[in-house]
């Protein structure tokens, strides 16, 4: 497939990478007996619970060791994913992940502001028992076609992932209930934009531009790097909002 990862802006897409590690290990982490371990070669969470949020490899500098012991994690747990990412090294990682078995399961494209955004009355900071609400409500976007109580398994690991202290919850309201919400989460050197999502019967009314502007603003705040991670279709609007492409993730796994 080619080396995907060779960009000409390293340094913004090992910002979005150092935050996405960050965002991944701390939701991970938060499952139900977890286990994150840190490492030179690549950093892992593990758990039983039966899902990829809680079950990866990220943050890779393989060597040909490393590259069979993350094969040999994908291949053991049916739920196991490997995301490699522009910054990881070496270039080649994806193709010889792929050359050893693993198959591509989705990409993203990585995305970098330097600042921009201006406030929305209608979004508001959530915080406290509002919470559980809002990470309910996202939960209920995006797995929309899972079972209800596979559903309240991920909003609980979501919310203690919200613990850390790390997050910045972001919601907009209606006569019918939350329209739409966002998250912010903080690295060392970025802030990230997660999880924009709105109610499907008001998509399009621009709920979804006042959460990324609103966002943004917020964030400009925090730190001079805004990063974020979307589907290559969603590209041209984030560039809308200053967002420039910087990179690449691939997600394998073994089946």
């Amino acid at each position: 497939m080619g080396s995907f990862l060779e960009r000409r802006f390293v340094n913004d897409a090992e910002l979005v990478r150092e935050n996405a590690c960050e965002a991944f290990l701390t939701l991970g982490g938060s499952a139900p007996d977890a286990t994150v371990v840190r490492g030179d070669k690549y950093c892992v969470c593990t758990s039983p619970f039966e899902h990829p949020i809680a079950n990866f490899a990220i943050k890779l500098n393989l060597d040909a060791d490393a590259t069979s012991e993350v094969v040999a994690r994908a291949e053991s747990h049916p739920y196991f994913r490997v995301h490699v990412m522009s910054g990881d090294t070496p270039a080649s990682a994806a193709g010889a992940l792929e050359a050893a078995g693993l198959k591509e399961v989705y990409r993203l494209s990585l995305m970098a502001a330097t600042s921009g955004g201006s406030k929305d009355d209608r979004v508001r900071v959530v915080e406290g028992d509002e919470i559980a609400r809002v990470v309910e409500f996202v939960v209920d976007q995006f797995f929309w076609s899972h079972p209800v109580p596979f559903r309240r398994q991920i909003s609980l690991v979501s919310l203690r992932a919200g613990d850390a202290g790390r997050q910045i919850f972001m919601a907009i309201e209606g006569a019918g209930g939350l329209l739409g919400a966002a998250t912010l989460f903080r690295s060392e050197h970025s802030v990230g934009i997660y999880n924009v999502c709105v109610r499907a019967s008001h998509r399009g009314s621009g709920i979804g531009r006042a959460l990324v502007a609103h966002g943004m603003a917020l964030a400009s705040n925090l730190s001079p790097n805004i990063v974020l991670q979307c589907d290559p279709g969603l590209v041209g609007w984030y560039r809308e909002f200053g967002f420039s492409e910087v990179g690449e993730s691939l997600t394998l796994s073994a089946s």
